[in-house]
């Protein structure tokens, strides 16, 4: 039962930071994009944020879960190693 809610919580902190990386990168694409010669474009964090709510939560939330999978995969072969190490 604490694997579970180790899992939950290390997705629901993956989720935060992608969610977040997704804005940013939205913002920045927008920047970029509606940048010329004549004038500096501006970065839509709003449209990011409700692109990352509306459009994509799922493909977020997948990919943080996948994180999260390998994150705890990672933890444990470092204690392992750890463990060997100390033998």
């Amino acid at each position: 039962m604490v694997a579970y809610a180790v899992l939950a919580i290390l997705w629901l902190l993956e989720y935060i930071r992608y969610m977040a990386q997704f804005v940013i990168m939205v913002g920045v694409s927008t920047f970029y994009f509606s940048t010329t010669e004549e004038r500096v474009g501006k970065a839509d964090l709003y449209n990011g944020l409700r692109m990352a709510l509306f459009k994509h939560p799922g493909s977020i939330a997948f990919g943080a879960l996948i994180m999260g999978i390998v994150e705890v995969f990672r933890w444990t072969f470092i204690y392992f190693l750890r463990y060997v190490d100390e033998r």
